[in-house]
């Protein structure tokens, strides 16, 4: 299963299958409800559609990339009435058209990694990073470079080099006005403070020990619920010299102790929460695994 987003007893799977991006799935029976964001460029349809995206009280934002524009879609209303129900269009005022990790700040702002890459030329045309959003009328009101800010070099040539800020995963943590980002790519977790404009990494205390595990990912999703993160490690573990893949949901606080770390038996690549359980997919598989982290094992 790609990427998949919950809302009460419904999952919404981007999966494009008969000329639609999404498919809105009962959690209950695991029956096709209905197919959302048909394909073309009529009215209504959609060109193409960011697979990162977030639902929040039932409403999807989602990013169509080669036309700038963000869209918010009331998931129970088009299943009631079995088509896209449209709530709201907003054209961006930006000219780049690769974004990735989509969130939805309150009901009129909105927070998108911007690569910067122009997919013509291959190349960055500019400093990638957070930008936000108003969505009133589409205009821009932040950018937060990241790389910039923490000195990482990128080469204007290379469109590899952005790979390293756009492998992640986020939470929005509202109260605290910040993302979190737990990277793919190294034991890394990040907190982006949109009203200050600042971000900050934290060291994971009380983790297995990193250095012992040779990694694919690190962290493939997390979650923040009622202040804890959780996040999904997927990795390899060499201890009897043979490589065993498997995976761990670690239980952190804002200052990157980790409480608790409970071991999932299986390996799996993404990870919900929604009506007070933690629901999982593996790669390939349509199935969705509903997990009580009361019953596991911890570490």
């Amino acid at each position: 299963m790609d990427e998949f987003q919950v809302y009460d007893s419904v999952a919404v799977a981007y999966r494009s299958v008969k000329n639609y991006f999404f498919t809105a799935l009962s959690l209950n029976s695991g029956d096709t409800l209905a197919h959302l964001c048909r394909f073309g460029r009529g009215d209504g349809e959609t060109f193409t559609i960011s697979p990162y995206y977030d639902i929040v009280n039932g409403i999807a934002g989602l990013v169509e990339p080669s036309r700038s524009r963000y869209y918010e879609v009331d998931i129970p209303e088009s299943i009631r009435i079995g088509q896209t129900a449209f709530n709201r269009v907003v054209n961006l005022s930006t000219d780049t058209h690769t974004f990735y990790n989509v969130s939805p700040v309150g009901n009129d702002s909105l927070l998108i990694y911007d690569a910067k890459y122009n997919t013509r030329t291959r190349t960055l045309d500019g400093v990638p990073g957070f930008s936000m959003f108003d969505l009133k009328d589409g205009s821009l009101i932040a950018e937060y470079h990241i790389a910039r800010d923490a000195s990482i070099h990128l080469s204007k040539r290379s469109p590899y080099t952005i790979s390293i800020l756009y492998r992640s995963v986020n939470c929005l943590i509202p109260e605290n006005h910040c993302l979190c980002l737990a990277f793919k790519s190294f034991p890394l977790v990040a907190f982006l403070d949109y009203k200050n404009g600042t971000i900050r990494g934290v060291k994971i205390n009380g983790a297995p020990e990193f250095n012992q595990m040779k990694r694919i990912n690190y962290f493939s999703d997390v979650e923040y619920v009622g202040g804890t993160i959780y996040l999904l490690y997927l990795g390899f573990s060499y201890d009897n010299h043979s490589p065993e893949m498997h995976s761990m949901i670690l239980e952190m606080d804002l200052s990157g102790k980790i409480e608790r770390c409970y071991d999932l038996g299986d390996v799996y690549y993404r990870m919900e929460y929604g009506n007070g359980r933690f629901y999982l997919s593996k790669f390939d598989d349509n199935h969705f695994y509903v997990i009580d982290l009361q019953t596991l094992s911890e570490m």
